[in-house]
């Protein structure tokens, strides 16, 4: 938790809510491909009602316009703290990556066509209907002062994001993130969906390092 004075602490149900999914498979902004998000996604959607915009679809237009009651966002795509990645893990980077995220100095997603930075969160209604959970499943979105891009959604009114605190494998998190949705409709809170879903991978074969499940943690309110 940033801090209480900053947590929607309430507990509401959300095993009802619907899922607005955005994902980007395709190589956009100069990025590399991630091939992983779009069965990801449709994961996702197998478990959960709602809305699944993908690549060309996936625009912050439709971010911003959430016109029905979705209650959980999730948002699939690059991602990055780039004053941070210079310094840390940049090895893992392909070299097209490297040279797409110069220059970026705050913590950012990238939507079809633009950048989501950290500056720009405020300026969405994430009130109307209330967004009880924001999955930003990308790298480093939970990184950096004040807990980077995910902090900076829990002061714009989010009241729960699912992040991670480092370079982030494709292949691995989408099996967490379908872990994590199916445990999700079960879990007694939000939190304790994410800890299976890392105990998954941990008692899997292939994703059991470290490295794979770690670096994803609940910001804001665990429940």
């Amino acid at each position: 938790m940033p801090g209480l004075t900053l947590t929607n602490s309430p507990y509401r149900s959300i095993k009802d809510s619907k899922v607005l999914a955005l994902g980007i498979s395709k190589g956009n902004l100069n990025f590399s491909p991630i091939p992983y998000v779009k069965s990801e996604v449709a994961d996702i959607m197998k478990v959960w009602k709602g809305k699944a915009y993908m690549d060309e679809e996936a625009t912050l237009d439709k971010l911003k316009s959430r016109e029905q009651n979705f209650q959980i966002v999730h948002i699939a795509t690059i991602g990055g703290n780039s004053g941070l990645s210079n310094n840390r893990g940049n090895s893992v980077l392909s070299e097209q990556d490297k040279r797409a995220r110069n220059g970026e100095k705050e913590p950012y997603i990238a939507l079809w066509g633009t950048l989501l930075k950290s500056s720009q969160f405020e300026k969405i209604d994430w009130y109307s209907p209330p967004v009880e959970l924001l999955v930003l499943s990308s790298c480093e979105t939970g990184l950096g002062e004040d807990y980077g891009l995910a902090g900076t959604a829990i002061r714009s009114g989010v009241k729960s994001v699912l992040g991670s605190l480092d370079l982030v494998p494709d292949d691995a998190t989408a099996f967490l993130m379908s872990e994590f949705y199916r445990n999700l409709k079960d879990a007694p809170i939000k939190a304790e969906a994410l800890r299976q879903a890392q105990l998954a991978l941990i008692n899997g074969e292939n994703f059991r390092r470290p490295y794979y499940w770690a670096g994803f943690t609940m910001i804001g309110s665990p429940w």
